[in-house]
This record gives structure tokens, C-alpha cells and sequence, in this order.
């Protein structure tokens, strides 16, 4: 099984990446693209045979031309936004009571 670190609160959320810079272990890339394979493969994570999903692979451009394609499940996605939509929506309504995020 897929593991993404979603991180609801993006401030200071990685904090291993001061160290990455300073050793130069970190760049820019550019999401160029994006396309939707409706009868990806991917591995079963119970049983390790390949089983067919609709992906959505992502298109990143480093600066030495390398290309990176991330995949993600399109199921998966759809759980990642409506996380974030949850988060924008209590922050919104916890604004609107006057509250601060702690």
C-alpha cells in the first residue's frame, strides 16, 4: 500500500529539510504536467500480484532536465483533497468564530 505524508499544516512541517538545503540536496522542479491512465498497474499491497487502477501520473521537471513521474491512485487523490477540503473548511469556520489556529 501507497503511504503519502499529508501534512495539514505546512508550516515548518518538514523540518529535516534546513539540513537538506545546506547539504544541497534540495532543488526547484517544475509540475509540467499531468495525465490520467484510467488502467494503470499498480502492486496489491495484500496480496503482491498487479492489479489494474485509474492513476494520475504527475510530470516533474528538475533543473538538469531530468523528468520525475510521481503516480498517484486517483482513489487516493480524491481522499488527499477531501483532507484538504476538511482543513480549509475548519479554518474557515474557526475564522468566522473569531478563533485562531493553535
Amino acid at each position: 500500500m501507497s503511504v503519502i505524508d499529508l501534512q495539514l499544516d505546512g508550516d515548518s512541517c518538514w523540518p529535516d529539510l534546513k539540513a537538506k538545503i545546506a547539504e544541497g540536496l534540495v532543488t526547484h522542479a517544475e509540475l509540467k504536467g499531468m495525465a490520467l491512465l484510467p488502467d494503470g498497474e499498480v502492486t496489491d499491497g495484500v496480496t503482491g500480484k498487479p492489479k489494474r487502477v485509474p492513476l494520475l501520473t504527475l510530470r516533474v521537471e528538475l533543473p538538469d532536465g531530468t523528468i520525475a513521474l510521481p503516480q498517484v491512485k486517483v482513489e487516493m487523490l480524491e481522499m488527499i483533497l477531501a483532507g484538504v477540503r476538511g482543513r480549509l473548511a475548519y479554518l474557515k469556520d474557526l475564522e468566522a468564530a473569531g478563533g485562531e489556529v493553535s
